[in-house]
């Protein structure tokens, strides 16, 4: 389900998008209902914590999302938003695996960020800072506009990322430690209790920020949802 919600924002990258809103409440609204059904100090962690300040980290990676260009004022983050070999009919160009020994990109970083493998704050950033700096180290002066670009998102970037590790460094541990879930497996729910869960998903809304009308937030995967009850 995560992934569902990670999966809308990476591939809704304009910040205005009144998607990116809705998947965020609904995935607020997932996590604190999973909440009710899943086991507690269970050995095996397959439902990993979110970090506690992921909402700012979203607000965060937005404030990059809406760099422009100055020419011709399309998004700055364009060329990062996927995996280099995204550009590349879906193979790395030479010598790019032997040169970056991390590839990163901006829709990886949402995706971890969601589906919660970063374990830190400076996880995250790390991340974030590998996506222009990998870009520089391997273009240089060959492809002096993607460098540039790159040169743009790292002076931009890094203003937002040093004010979230400053908030987190002022953080108590206790805080930093707080998720939605500590570790948890998921356990088997009585039918009734899942359809409830649910329907209330599906009543779920959300206020559009241009027109201010509020609307449902019900998305396909509520369906998936029930096949999945339907199979167990």
């Amino acid at each position: 389900m995560r992934r569902i919600f990670a999966n809308c924002l990476r591939y809704n990258t304009d910040t205005e998008s009144n998607l990116r809103p809705a998947a965020l409440q609904m995935l607020v609204v997932a996590e604190n209902l999973m909440a009710y059904f899943i086991q507690k100090h269970e050995p095996t962690t397959i439902y990993p914590p979110l970090l506690y300040n992921w909402k700012k980290c979203i607000e965060t990676l937005d404030k990059i999302l809406e760099l422009k260009n100055s020419d011709d004022k399309h998004q700055t983050a364009h060329f990062f938003l996927h995996p280099v070999s995204f550009f590349f009919h879906g193979k790395w160009p030479a010598g790019y695996l032997s040169t970056i020994s991390t590839p990163m990109d901006m829709g990886t970083v949402v995706s971890k960020l969601i589906e919660g493998d970063h374990r830190s704050v400076q996880e995250f950033v790390t991340d974030c800072q590998l996506v222009w700096d990998n870009c520089v180290k391997y273009n240089g002066d060959k492809e002096p506009t993607l460098t540039e670009k790159a040169q743009r998102l790292k002076k931009a970037g890094e203003e937002v990322l040093k004010q979230l590790i400053e908030k987190d460094n002022y953080e108590k541990e206790d805080v930093k430690k707080r998720g939605y879930h500590p570790g948890l497996k998921i356990a088997r729910a009585p039918e009734a209790f899942l359809l409830k869960m649910l329907q209330d998903l599906r009543m779920t809304t959300y206020t559009d920020r241009r027109t201010k009308v509020r609307s449902y937030c019900s998305y396909s995967f509520i369906h998936s949802c029930l096949y999945w009850m339907s199979s167990q």
